[in-house]
């Protein structure tokens, strides 16, 4: 089974039961033999009913754009959606997709 679908399975558990984990990176991805499991719960949430403020949590180079740039963001699965995409760029490209390498555009 691939990484990212394992990692996409996973999540879609916590999509489930409507969590939120909000800090998707593949420092929060462990890995048991050829099994990815998605680790680090500690800012994650149960969006439905959920009162969010300003404060926006999360590592930067995986937070999607909006939870950045809108003042009134409500908590949205899209958003570890993002952060997902972020890592399978990086499993296809070796690379953050953002992050300029040295030497080239």
């Amino acid at each position: 089974m691939s990484i990212f679908y394992q990692l996409v399975r996973g999540y879609k558990v916590l999509y489930d039961k409507k969590i939120l984990h909000q800090d998707l990176k593949p420092d929060n991805v462990l890995i048991d033999r050829d099994c990815y499991k998605l680790a680090d719960f500690g800012l994650s949430i149960f969006y439905e009913g959920y009162k969010f403020t300003n404060k926006r949590e999360g590592t930067l180079n995986y937070i999607a754009l909006e939870k950045l740039t809108k003042l009134d963001y409500k908590g949205n699965p899209l958003s570890d959606v993002y952060s997902l995409g972020v890592i399978a760029f990086e499993l296809v490209l070796g690379r953050h997709p953002y992050i300029k390498t040295q030497g080239k555009r």
